[in-house]
């Protein structure tokens, strides 16, 4: 059963994407794992809705047996996906065991259900969120939010009813959808614990964003943020049940594998078409088994039918464009230059929601902290029509730069990756700002090591004299010539 339009109610399979491995995560994790498949499915197999789960082992550690083989004998319903290490060490950036963005894209990759719900191995659903599925539906393009309820880890999962499960005395923490900043769409607190949508929007989207490989944290932002972007509604379905454990990241604090980072950088994210671990080696172990490993790419297309493949290409172009709109600052008409900007305006500055950027080069030498380039006073204010860009000319010899102007929140962050070359990048500067900000882009990162070579103003306005579009032709081809030679 396929599901159709925004609005348009369609039953079927929701099929919940659980990623793990046998390492002894938590103490019984094995057995909670088994009893939340178990519990899940009989909470909302009825009404039309079928529950199934696509289990992606990731990263199996040597010496201990597959948990794939023993799911898909005990669970007809489950299928697997097993990533091999040597995929886990081709593509993680950083000292995660897991990587939850590639492992949950391959279960995307490979559904046939008609609904996807990206949870964990340790989380019961409500009664009151399955009565809502069931009672009213679900719809094609809408992200389905729940709000986690975190409850104590020695109730015994394998024979809980769902009034232990919900009971108000077993309950250690609730992470809130109805307080602010959270008490709104898309709900992003603790999201990745339920995230559903139908498979042709999640496939559209191309699942979670791959770029981020260095990191667990707020992925599920991301994908919330890039859903909304996408122009999907979102509904608040109820309440979902967490076993609390201690190596989850509100427990474990520092101790936690992940590092943390500028996380509206650009945004809406767009993965490649290898999503999935597409670039990689796929065989088949019977009906309901996958294994992912080195070798020449062969995975499987996504397995949508042609109105669900036409709505998934809707999705991704509109995600497409608009990336385009909001990223790229780049005055691609032309701009006239008024001003090469002095390197003696570097300077430290206390600003806020940026971490530390490491250490820029400047004329005066070497800057510590945060830093930012401020437009000098005597300029002249932007006219009504004009439109004005900053011309950076960097070097990045280490880590990763977020760049952006200050006292603006039309785009999102520009990232700078470190290159042995020059980086030449554009910022549109709105009326309201007056400086450039640098910044990190990895919290525990390496450090930024940056030097600014150039840096210079451009502006643009509606020609209304033969005069004035001239100096406008001038400048475009100016602009071009900078763009293949740099800045002269």
């Amino acid at each position: 059963m396929s599901t159709g339009e925004a609005g348009q109610v369609r039953r079927g399979v929701i099929e919940a994407i659980i990623l793990g491995r046998n390492d002894n995560y938590e103490p019984q994790w094995t057995e909670k794992l088994l009893a939340a498949i178990a519990y899940n499915r009989a909470v909302l197999t009825r009404d039309g809705y079928e529950f199934r789960v696509a289990f992606v082992e990731w990263n199996p550690p040597a010496g201990n047996p597959l948990l794939a083989p023993m799911l898909v004998e005990r669970f007809p319903y489950v299928r697997c996906v097993v990533v091999a290490p040597e995929v886990h060490k081709a593509i993680c950036q950083g000292p995660m065991p897991i990587m939850l963005n590639p492992a949950i894209n391959a279960a995307v990759r490979t559904s046939e259900a008609d609904y996807l719900v990206v949870t964990g191995g340790d989380c019961f659903f409500g009664r009151a969120l399955a009565d809502r599925i069931a009672r009213e539906g679900l719809v094609a393009n809408r992200l389905y939010r729940a709000e986690r309820v975190n409850i104590r880890a020695d109730i015994d999962f394998v024979s809980a009813t769902p009034a232990e499960i919900e009971d108000p005395a077993n309950i250690v923490s609730v992470d809130t959808c109805s307080e602010p900043p959270y008490d709104r769409p898309p709900f992003t607190n603790a999201s990745g614990d339920f995230l559903m949508m139908d498979r042709a929007t999640m496939t559209g989207l191309r699942g979670f964003d791959e770029a981020i490989d260095f990191s667990k944290l707020h992925l599920d932002s991301r994908l919330c943020w890039t859903c909304m972007d996408a122009g999907m509604d979102c509904e608040l379905l109820g309440r979902i049940f967490h076993i609390s454990h201690t190596q989850s990241y509100v427990n474990a604090g520092g101790a936690y594998d992940s590092q943390s980072y500028v996380t509206e950088v650009s945004l809406p994210y767009l993965n490649p078409d290898e999503w999935g671990l597409g670039r990689f080696a796929w065989t088949r172990d019977g009906d309901r088994v996958w294994h992912v490993g080195l070798g020449a790419a062969n995975a499987p297309a996504p397995a949508l039918d042609g109105d669900a493949s036409r709505r998934a290409e809707k999705v991704r172009a509109g995600l497409v464009a608009l990336h385009a709109q909001r990223n790229d600052q780049d005055p691609a008409d032309g701009a006239s230059e008024i001003t090469k900007l002095p390197l003696d305006w570097v300077w430290v500055a206390p600003i806020a929601s940026r971490d530390e950027a490491g250490v820029i080069e400047g004329a005066k030498g070497v800057v510590d902290n945060v830093a930012a380039l401020s437009l000098p006073d005597k300029l002249p204010p932007p006219k009504s029509n004009e439109r004005r860009w900053i011309f950076l000319s960097l070097d990045v010899l280490q880590g990763d730069l977020v760049v952006e102007a200050i006292d603006q929140n039309r785009r999102p962050p520009t990232l700078v990756r470190a290159s042995r070359e020059p980086v030449g990048i554009w910022l549109e500067m709105p009326p309201e700002s007056k400086a450039v900000r640098f910044g990190r882009f990895r919290g525990n990162g390496p450090a930024v090591r940056l030097k600014i070579r150039e840096a210079r103003l451009f502006g643009r306005f509606r020609p209304s004299s033969r005069k004035e579009i001239s100096r406008g032709l001038y400048g475009r081809m100016k602009y071009r010539l900078q763009r293949f030679f740099g800045p002269s």
